[in-house]
């Protein structure tokens, strides 16, 4: 995933806070890890691309903060 909406500023990169919320490594829709979630927090440019691993059912949500 990258953010496009994070653009480059005339003096510099804007930076955002990136609240991921996003499935558990154990995750799974079936059984009682289905629910298994996990929130973090990055800072994030333009630049960046994030990698997040997603569970059969499953799925995240990231909210930008600018800073």
């Amino acid at each position: 995933m990258f953010f496009p909406h994070a653009k480059h500023g005339q003096r510099g990169e804007h930076h955002h806070r990136a609240r991921i919320y996003r499935d558990a490594d154990t995750s799974h829709y079936l059984g009682p890890t289905r629910f298994g979630i996990v929130i973090e927090q990055r800072d994030v440019t333009a630049r960046d691309v994030l990698s997040l691993n997603m569970a059969p059912g499953g799925g995240y949500a990231i909210r930008l903060k600018a800073q």
